[in-house]
């Protein structure tokens, strides 16, 4: 289950009037618009606002056809008609404090959009705080704040208790002088409706932006005031109930990796598959690929089965040197010939062209990160991306040998950015005769399937 597309199913029958029932006894839109437009003609006359040469009061589609239709109760506008769209005074960055009244960059609205606090790390001085308040004006309760650069068009309503200033161009605010439902209005805003139109109309920029002249022209329906409380209060309560889903899903997402991780425990101990009486014993496959290596004593994991034995880890593989296929970070594209792989979450970080750092793998490899503990399985070439990876050259099974080194690497202790290899290698591990290994890796694969399946279906 997608709950962020369910979300957005919500908020599209909210702005087309089909989330809660239409009151006849509302006064209409139509209405609300005439004493904006009245209360607009008087602030413009008194100075306190400008008049917009590109967002009029004339509705964006008065001889056009609408993109759909709404009830009868409901009309057309355009933000510009609504609100006043203002960006700050600049301040310029020898004017940033460590300590003060918070200073917000589009970053810190996206933070506040997103969790409704921000833990900033930027401030100007009260004094300065205070000449802009008193030369310039500073955001009000209800204003909403606009992400302008970069993430664009994340929105957080003022609280009557904030006190912040903001960054010229990458933040707008967006004044609600009509005292307007700005709890609706953010939801319009965060609606797929509005969301296309910020960033088609911010299309041939190098970075996604929201002008002043481009926020007013944005379009949407307007309900009656008082349907607007009503919608505010009924998409509240079935966000509510979407993010019980959705924490329902992290919840199975959690049993899952849980399930996962008993899969294998089960697999490493000998309790997945079913053993074989004539296959060749482990420990003279141990002779093949370590004649030095004696096996250890295995009371760690109980009753391994027979034809088991156990050994150090180190003795299941040989170490590739990986420095003369490295390149640096800052050296790894967005695209290229040959997929780079680091130690990373990412299974590839990267692209680049450099034939001289290509490693040619003529079977299957396994990259250990050396401080993250991150395990991947390689069968293709690829170039190394940066310090810290292990590669591995499997003697054994490469599909188990893969997930032996998964499970030993959560096993070892997590020290942080330290190196952790040489714990992995002198882990003492249960080996299978080298048959069975391959029965191993496909039974964890096929329950791995199913449990992959059920994970993207949530």
């Amino acid at each position: 289950m997608n709950t962020k597309l369910l979300k957005q199913k919500i908020l599209d029958l909210a702005i087309r009037g089909k989330l809660v029932p239409q009151d006849p006894n509302d006064e209409p839109a139509s209405e609300l618009l005439k004493r904006i437009r009245a209360e607009k003609e008087k602030l413009i006359a008194e100075g306190k606002i400008k008049r917009s040469k590109k967002t009029g009061d004339k509705p964006h589609y008065e001889n056009e056809d609408t993109p759909f239709e709404v009830p009868e109760s409901w009309e057309w506008v355009r933000l510009g008609q609504l609100y006043n769209a203002v960006s700050a005074k600049r301040v310029l960055q020898a004017e940033w404090q460590r300590e003060g009244v918070p200073f917000y960059r589009a970053r810190e609205i996206v933070k506040l959009a997103q969790f409704g606090s921000v833990n900033n790390d930027l401030f100007i001085s009260e004094e300065h705080y205070q000449k802009l308040k008193e030369a310039y004006g500073i955001p009000q309760s209800s204003d909403i704040m606009l992400s302008a650069v970069g993430t664009i068009g994340k929105s957080y309503v003022v609280k009557n208790d904030d006190r912040f200033y903001y960054k010229d161009a990458s933040v707008l605010c967006l004044q609600n002088i009509h005292s307007l439902n700005s709890s609706y209005i953010q939801l319009v805003l965060s609606s797929l409706l509005v969301q296309e139109q910020m960033y088609d109309k911010s299309k041939g920029t190098t970075v996604d932006t929201i002008t002043i002249e481009k926020v007013g022209e944005y379009t949407f329906p307007l309900p009656p005031l008082a349907e607007q409380v009503r919608i505010v209060a009924a998409v509240g309560q079935w966000f509510e109930i979407v993010d019980d889903l959705e924490s329902n899903k992290h919840d199975l997402q959690e049993t899952i990796l849980q399930t996962k991780a008993k899969i294998l425990e089960l697999a490493i101990h000998g309790n997945l598959v079913s053993h074989d009486p004539d296959d060749e014993p482990a420990t003279e496959l141990l002779k093949r690929i370590a004649p030095h290596a004696v096996p250890c004593d295995t009371s760690h994991y109980g009753n391994l089965p027979k034809g088991w034995c156990a050994t150090t880890f180190e003795y299941l593989s040989t170490n590739i040197a990986s420095k003369k296929y490295q390149i640096k970070q800052s050296e790894i594209n967005e695209s290229g010939k040959y997929p780079v792989i680091s130690q990373s979450a990412n299974f590839i970080e990267g692209y680049s062209d450099v034939d001289s750092k290509l490693l040619h793998m003529p079977s299957p490899i396994i990259v250990f990160g050396d401080h993250t503990r991150i395990t991947k399985y390689i069968d293709f070439d690829f170039i190394v991306g940066a310090d810290g990876v292990k590669i591995l050259q499997p003697l054994i099974s490469a599909r188990y040998f893969y997930y032996l080194t998964q499970y030993v690497a959560k096993k070892i202790e997590n020290r942080g950015y330290s190196r952790h290899y040489s714990y992995l290698s002198r882990y003492i591990v249960p080996l299978p005769p080298r048959v069975e290994q391959e029965r191993i890796a496909l039974r964890i694969e096929e329950l791995f399937d199913v449990l992959d399946k059920i994970s993207a279906d949530l």
